[in-house]
């Protein structure tokens, strides 16, 4: 029974995908990466299916996660760069 609940969800999940992309993009979910020293702004797109890392490749996102948490704290304080 749970089993097959979990299964309804995740087809649901996958289902709603699209129109969960447009909501996020007309809320302004955004980020952006540097390419060739350029800024390039992109949606934030929802994926139902989890992605699974190695261990190292996570710890390396838990640097960078928690040192940008730290420097929004800062800012939010008035500390600027």
């Amino acid at each position: 029974m749970i089993e097959s609940a979990a299964r309804r969800l995740a087809h649901e999940l996958v289902n709603r995908r699209e129109a969960i992309n447009r909501e996020l993009s007309r809320n302004g979910v955004r980020f952006g990466i540097y390419k060739n020293g350029e800024y390039h702004d992109r949606l934030f797109p929802y994926d139902p299916v989890p992605r699974i890392i190695e261990s190292d490749e996570y710890d390396e996102l838990e640097k960078g996660l928690k040192q940008r948490l730290s420097e929004g704290h800062l800012l939010r304080q008035g500390h600027h760069p």
